[in-house]
């Protein structure tokens, strides 16, 4: 048995509804848009944002950022129209204006791109839980913190929406609209819009077959291309070098991933499979599609980059694909809560495995309830009723028990912490917690157990879009400090005597915006170096050298650096040492007796990281920051 098709969405859009339906509506999609809000703080210019606010900022500062050297002969900005407009909002608002805005403005299109997809999928209060599913799944498609809809003022977001609007276009039999908007994602994010024309090609190559060859004559076309050397292509037959390769993060190597990190993967790809497997229509063949994209582009990785060392396939990261299942499968999900309803119990069983899965959706426990869900949907018609009644509410149960023990853990870790709820709300949402009993409530308002009387709704929206203006802007005190770009007064009289460089311990852009110069060497400069060998050489060259000296750490669980006298000598002695040094202090400790800083400037907001310290992770607080100076191989 499958579901019927959503009938005509023109007619749909033609009916007449009554005005006092429409301002219900208007609350429910309030109150969906503030729990969209409250479930991707903003949390300032993080991760990718560094990369992009950083290369507007050197444009205003081409004599103090902009001699960074991430920013020099960057191979990856002139991609995009993104760097452009973004240059031009911090130039006219500021950069920490600007930054949150667009953060807040991708979040908008986003959310509409969501509901316009969930529109052309499903109907009438229906396709509210497929809003309302993907609003409570922070969807993350690799296993190092990579999500969609991202909160920041970067490009990704804003194309995945274009992708969605498309994908909404092409289900409508929009065709010319659905490439346009797909064209639009391609000047803002080439590798995110991949995805989209993919499913393009498949989706419509299931009815043509001359969309089908016109895909394999482009691919033909790149390969003729690169065979001839031509600029950009020829990439495509050129390896990346060894010594290249070495510095680049193991997330662009899927062969070297972890099973917890393909267990991701694999939940959102077979939650698409399940869906379409019982779904019928224009449904079966988008989330076919987007299925085999996102497998495609993961087996392009392993293949061409992974084992050829392809440099187009690896800077080109055809992986990513995946990004697209991961924003499907919430709504994928929602669509077979809906399919199951008034089945028999035996149709339960496999969604309710997939649920499971989705609670921890990394490592072998997920994997093995994928295998159950595949199991129980084959062979659904030998297991009786009452049986599958019994195996769905235990399921339940060991899903409420999970989610449970998860908070409960997530609380004692944060006791300690000097902001706990500030901590617990990221662990509950990067983990997902809240999902469980959110999505039961959302089930039954779309089941219509749950009333929908005009009351309920105009309170949710009301109680929804307070919270979000409480707490969306989720920026620690520091970060804010950090992003008001107030100068160090302390410092900068000092560092003006010299030029040049400066080496933050631990940090990321904070030269940039507190002391307006440029890193020496900074986590956040390894973020393009996939796009640059030159690059690459002196991010390794560098943190080769401060690794050795115990005074720089690639990764979270390592150790935290220590400095010494003895250390900072070694530092110094590099043919290109920085000038200057600014390193933390925690806890209100003194700077060590052998060491003479040039100045001590007290944080009048501490960060408070969880770092590991003697072996131990434990929650410090980054009181002080001490300036030294290198000068002639020595610290002064």
């Amino acid at each position: 048995m499958t579901r019927e098709a959503p009938p005509d969405h023109e007619a749909l859009a033609q009916a007449s509804v009554h005005p006092a339906r429409r301002l219900d509506d208007l609350f429910l999609v309030a109150g969906l848009f503030g729990c969209w809000l409250i479930f991707h703080p903003y949390q300032g210019n993080i991760i990718d944002a560094y990369l992009y606010v950083g290369h507007a900022m050197a444009a205003f500062e081409p004599h103090g950022v902009g001699q960074d050297w991430m920013f020099h002969d960057d191979g990856q900005m002139r991609f995009s129209i993104f760097p452009t407009a973004l240059r031009w909002l911090i130039g006219v608002f500021g950069a920490p204006a600007a930054s949150e805005g667009l953060a807040f403005f991708a979040l908008v299109i986003w959310f509409a791109a969501l509901a316009s997809l969930a529109s052309a999928l499903e109907q009438g209060r229906q396709k509210w839980l497929l809003v309302f599913f993907t609003v409570l799944v922070r969807s993350q498609y690799s296993p190092f913190s990579i999500w969609t809809a991202e909160p920041l003022a970067i490009p990704r977001p804003f194309a995945e929406a274009c992708v969605l609007f498309a994908l909404a276009s092409l289900l409508k039999g929009r065709d010319g609209r659905a490439i346009v908007l797909l064209m639009i994602a391609g000047v803002l994010h080439p590798i995110m819009a991949l995805a989209g024309v993919g499913v393009l090609f498949l989706f419509k190559g299931s009815e043509d077959r001359r969309w089908l060859m016109a895909a394999a004559g482009a691919l033909a076309a790149l390969v003729a291309a690169a065979a001839l050397k031509l600029p950009f292509a020829s990439r495509l037959f050129t390896p990346m070098d060894g010594q290249w390769r070495q510095t680049l993060d193991p997330w662009l190597f899927p062969s070297s991933w972890t099973i917890d990190a393909w267990s991701v993967v694999t939940v959102d790809l077979a939650t698409l499979a399940l869906a379409a497997w019982r779904l019928q229509g224009e449904t079966r063949k988008l989330f076919l599609a987007t299925a085999a994209v996102a497998s495609g582009g993961l087996a392009a990785s392993v293949l061409a980059g992974d084992a050829l060392s392809s440099l187009l396939v690896l800077q080109a990261q055809p992986w990513r694909a995946a990004w697209l299942a991961s924003a499907l499968a919430p709504a994928a999900m929602a669509l077979l809560a809906l399919d199951s309803k008034g089945r028999p119990p035996t149709w339960w069983l496999a969604p309710t495995f997939l649920a499971l899965a989705w609670l921890q959706p990394q490592g072998a426990w997920s994997i093995s309830l994928v295998l159950a869900a595949a199991i129980a949907e084959i062979g659904k018609s030998r297991v009786g009723g009452a049986l599958s009644r019994r195996i769905a509410l235990a399921s339940l149960a060991i899903g409420a028990f999970l989610s449970i023990s998860a908070l409960w853990n997530a609380m004692e870790i944060t006791r300690p912490a000097p902001e706990p709820w500030r901590v617990l709300r990221q662990l509950v949402l990067a983990g997902n917690l809240n999902v469980w009993p959110l999505a039961a409530l959302g089930c039954l308002f779309a089941f219509g157990i749950l009333p929908s009387r005009p009351a309920f709704k105009i309170g949710f929206g009301l109680v929804s879009a307070a919270l979000a203006l409480l707490l969306w802007d989720f920026r620690t005190d520091s970060r804010r400090e950090i992003e008001a770009g107030r100068r160090i007064p302390e410092f900068v009289s000092i560092i003006a005597q010299r030029p040049g460089e400066v080496f933050w311990g631990d940090g990321s852009d904070e030269t940039w915006y507190l002391l307006g110069r440029p890193n020496w060497l900074a986590m956040i400069q390894s973020f393009s170096i996939v796009f640059s060998r030159e690059h690459a050489m002196l991010w390794k060259a560098r943190s080769d050298h401060a690794l050795a000296l115990r005074l720089f750490k690639k990764r979270p669980t390592d150790d935290e650096p220590t400095l010494s006298s003895r250390r900072l000598n070694a530092f110094c002695a590099r043919a290109d040492a920085p000038p200057w040094v600014v390193w933390p202090l925690f806890n209100d400790e003194k700077p060590p007796p052998d060491v003479s800083p040039r100045a001590v400037w007290r944080a009048p907001d501490p960060q408070t990281p969880f770092l590991k310290r003697n072996g131990q992770f434990q929650w410090l607080r980054t009181t002080s920051y001490m300036l030294l100076a290198c000068r002639d191989g020595a610290s002064s």
